[in-house]
C-alpha cells in the first residue's frame, strides 16, 4: 500500500471523516490505539485529535467515567448550567475556578493533585526550586499557639 493512501486512511480514522469506501481488496486492520490522552478540537467542521492541544491536561474524564456520570450529570452536581462547560474542562481547554475543582474533587471523590496530576507536579516543582533559592530563615515559620 502506498504511503500516502495509509497516511489518508490513518487521518480519516483518527478524525472520524471517512467519507469513501477503502479503494482496493484487502486490507490489515491497523493496532487499537488508547486515544484517552488525547484532546479533540474541532476545525472547519471536523474532528482533529491532538496531544498538544490540551493547555490544562486534566483526568477529569477517567474519574468521571470511573463513577459512571454522565458530562450533564457531572454539571448538576458541581452546579454548571451546561454540559458544554464539563467537556471544555474535561478536554483541558479551559481551567475551572478553585470552588468547581473542590466541587469536582467532591463529585468524583478524588483529591483535586488526582485531577490535575500533571499541572500538580509541574506547579510543585516550580515551588520547591523557588525554596531552594531563598535564603534560609525567609522561607517562613508557623508561628505556634500559644
Amino acid at each position: 500500500m502506498r504511503r500516502s493512501v495509509h497516511n489518508a486512511l490513518c487521518a480519516e480514522l483518527f478524525t472520524g471523516t471517512v467519507s469513501r469506501k477503502p479503494q482496493f481488496a484487502s486490507f490489515t486492520l491497523l493496532p487499537e490505539f488508547d486515544l484517552s490522552s488525547y484532546a479533540s478540537s474541532k476545525k472547519g467542521g471536523q474532528t482533529y485529535l491532538s496531544k498538544t492541544n490540551t493547555k490544562y491536561p486534566n483526568e477529569l474524564l477517567r474519574y468521571r467515567e470511573r463513577i459512571g456520570f454522565t458530562q450533564t450529570e457531572l454539571a448538576s452536581l458541581i452546579g454548571c448550567r451546561r454540559a458544554e462547560t464539563v467537556r471544555r474542562i474535561e478536554n483541558g481547554v479551559t481551567i475551572p475556578s478553585a470552588m468547581t475543582v473542590l466541587r469536582l474533587a467532591a463529585a468524583l471523590r478524588a483529591p483535586v493533585e488526582f485531577l490535575y496530576k500533571e499541572t500538580f507536579l509541574s506547579l510543585r516543582d516550580e515551588v520547591r526550586a523557588q525554596e531552594e533559592r531563598m535564603p534560609n530563615g525567609h522561607q517562613g515559620v508557623l508561628p505556634l499557639p500559644l
